[in-house]
Formats: structure tokens, sequence, C-alpha cells
């Protein structure tokens, strides 16, 4: 789950909220220039994408967005806290994710305070990998099994070249946030991740 807030550069007669699947927006992605202005103009129950002679329209999807604010964990709650070179995290886990199971992509993170994260896969079938990163852990020692697949998709959206992770605990969500102070100005993005067994 992710969420990125961002503004508009011209305003909005009506404020309404709408679900865009998945696929559109990759298709907006893959089609349109993302730094030029994109047109976007809404129907009852689809949007439509333009910029210059291309245009794409998807079907939104029904029903209210989940509440994310309802799953963050609160701050206080928070035991440790990893600060690692988006880059580098992307490089490690496309490393180690050869060997993961194409069914779970598990993954697990071991952090340490002095000692980074240490990326470990073990697969019945294919064997194991293994991988560290120097990276600064504060807090308690952590260790999570979380889907490669998905953590290593949110990391390609960090818009800073620095994240931070953070953790409440094994069994619990990991936040996937972009480090404050490492770029001028942060976009509001949060990005949700759960833990595998």
């Amino acid at each position: 789950l992710a969420m990125r807030r961002t503004a508009l550069e011209s305003a909005v007669a009506a404020p309404r909220e709408l679900i865009v699947p998945p696929r559109g927006l990759a298709a907006v992605l893959k089609l349109m220039d993302a730094t030029a202005p994109i047109q976007v103009a809404l129907a009852p129950s689809y949007v439509g994408f333009r910029q210059g002679g291309t245009l794409i329209a998807a079907r939104l999807i029904e029903g209210p967005f989940p509440n994310i604010e309802a799953v963050l964990p609160a701050a206080s709650a928070v035991h440790t806290t990893i600060t690692a070179p988006v880059a580098e995290l992307i490089q490690m886990l496309r490393r180690v994710r050869v060997m993961a199971s194409d069914l779970t992509q598990r993954i697990k993170l071991v952090c340490t305070p002095g000692q980074g994260i240490e990326c470990l896969v073990r697969t019945a079938d294919l064997g194991d990998a293994q991988d560290s990163l120097s990276a600064t852990v504060e807090g308690h020692a952590i260790t999570i099994g979380v889907n490669g697949a998905y953590l290593l998709e949110m990391l390609q959206h960090v818009p800073t070249p620095t994240v931070l992770l953070q953790c409440t605990g094994a069994e619990r969500a990991m936040l996937v946030l972009p480090a404050p102070g490492s770029a001028a100005q942060v976009p509001d993005f949060v990005g949700l991740v759960m833990p595998l067994r």
C-alpha cells in the first residue's frame, strides 16, 4: 500500500476523490512525458489523461479508498528506524531476489545497529542468497520477512535518494518514507509493506 500527495498546477472546480486502476496509471507513466503538463478530465466513471496528441482513458474503481492513516503506526510505536541509500538498497534487493520463490518473493531483512542491513533468501529448490548493505539502524535490532517484489516496487517511487524504513515489530507493517533533509522539497509519500512469516 502506498500513497503520494502532490500539488496541482491549476485549481480544481469541485474536489473529488477517485481510485484509478494501477494499469491506467502505468500507461500514463509509460506513454507520457513526466516533465511536461498532463491534462486530467473526469467523467462519472472514467478519468482521461491528455498530453499533446496522446489520450488515455481509464475506468475508475468504485468505492472509497482505504483509510491509510488508520493502518499507519504511531511515531511513538516505532522501535527501529533504518536509514539507507535508495539506489543501493534497490540493487541489493535485485541481486537476492533472483533466488526468491516465485510465489512469495520472501526476503528476510536482518537490521542490526552498527552493522546495517543483511538481506537473506532461502529456497528449497534454488538455494540461498545473501547480501549486505551499510545503513544506519537506530533502536532495536530486528529481523523481518517481506515480499521483495512489493518492497522493490515501492522503493522505485521514493522521491529522495535516501529512504527511512520504520518498524514497530517483526510481525507488523514496515513504513517506507522519504528521508527528511535528503531533498530540498520532499513530496508527501508514505508506503506500507506487510510482513511475511
